[in-house]
């Protein structure tokens, strides 16, 4: 079976072409809100492909350092500051999944991207101490892993009015952009890497990877933040363990893919049951603090799981099949 990472140079232009359209297409979205064409742009995808590089790139070439890059979770208050600090400037925000979740912080950045007819855009923060308004004539543009437009929150319908883009790349293009980046060479830590070093490298990952389950797992941290470091450490001590095996160790662990909401909220309601019947645990203030001492979450939230768990194993039989141990859930 041929490697994955013996892609011919005709394939890698032909994959290399139809990036780059993708690329201006999304660079060119970014333009219309830098200009002021349109107040805001949505852009969302798995993480590792490129897509805030991409952004912010265009954002440089366009506005040099007059942008404002929000990478952090934010409070309603200090996001509302922010924005009215910079009020005519183009602030870009990225991981802050949790931000655009809270209702408050949410409605702030719906009065930010505008309503439709280009109506002022008027930012309000109240509470009871004081009331603030805010005229807001810069843009909005929101790097997220998931598609807004399909959440459940106060972004949903601004979110679907401006059309969020994806941003994702099947395995095989994946594949040719690794190899683009390792033809290229790199510099780490003082230490400069041949093309052909590279290539080697991310031959390794892509033939570890590439053919994993079927899943496009690969994505190019693995090779700019494993890959080179762990290569530049062996050269610069061969006499530990060959970098192949140490970046094995790592990419067994990029593999493991982290478990669903529901996979989650499954394991807590049956560590909940599990609780509930254990004998050994007596008394309901010991039953609380085995839940939290195992999940570290909240004593309400065993209430809550049990109350689901009761609904699905309420039959004593049900509970048998469960068993009785307590075993360390990952939340």
């Amino acid at each position: 079976m041929a490697k994955a990472s013996n892609m011919s140079l005709m394939r890698r232009k032909q994959l290399r072409d139809k990036l780059e359209k993708d690329v201006i297409v999304l660079k060119t979205n970014v333009r219309g809100v830098a200009q002021g064409y349109t107040t805001a742009f949505f852009c969302w995808g798995p993480g590792g492909l490129g897509k805030t590089h991409h952004i912010t790139q265009e954002l440089d070439d366009i506005l040099g350092n007059a942008w404002v890059h929000h990478t952090a979770y934010s409070t309603p208050k200090a996001l509302f500051d922010s924005l009215a600090s910079a009020p005519t400037a183009i602030h870009l925000f990225e991981d802050c999944e949790r931000l655009y979740k809270q209702d408050i912080a949410a409605s702030i950045l719906r009065a930010a991207c505008g309503s439709p007819r280009d109506a002022e855009r008027w930012m309000t923060y109240e509470t009871a101490a004081e009331k603030r308004c805010v005229r807001f004539t810069g843009g909005i543009i929101i790097v997220s892993n998931e598609n807004l437009k399909k959440s459940k929150g106060v972004l949903n319908a601004v979110a679907s009015r401006f059309q969020p883009q994806e941003w994702n790349l099947v395995t095989e293009e994946r594949i040719a952009g690794m190899l683009d980046m390792a033809d290229q060479g790199s510099k780490r830590g003082g230490r400069t890497l041949s093309p052909k070093q590279c290539r080697e490298i991310a031959a390794f990952i892509i033939d570890e990877l590439a053919a994993e389950s079927g899943r496009s797992i690969l994505d190019f941290r693995v090779y700019n933040e494993h890959g080179i470091p762990v290569y530049c450490q062996w050269l610069d001590d061969p006499s530990g363990p060959h970098w192949t095996d140490v970046l094995r160790s790592k990419l067994r662990g990029q593999v493991c893919m982290p478990e669903s909401r529901d996979e989650k909220t499954a394991k807590l309601e049956e560590l909940a049951w599990v609780i509930y019947k254990n004998d050994a645990l007596k008394g309901n203030p010991a039953k609380l603090k085995a839940w939290v001492d195992v999940t570290g979450l909240k004593k309400s939230q065993y209430y809550v799981h049990l109350n689901a768990a009761k609904a699905k194993w309420g039959a004593k039989d049900a509970a048998r099949s469960l068993g009785t141990a307590l075993v360390p859930v990952k939340v």
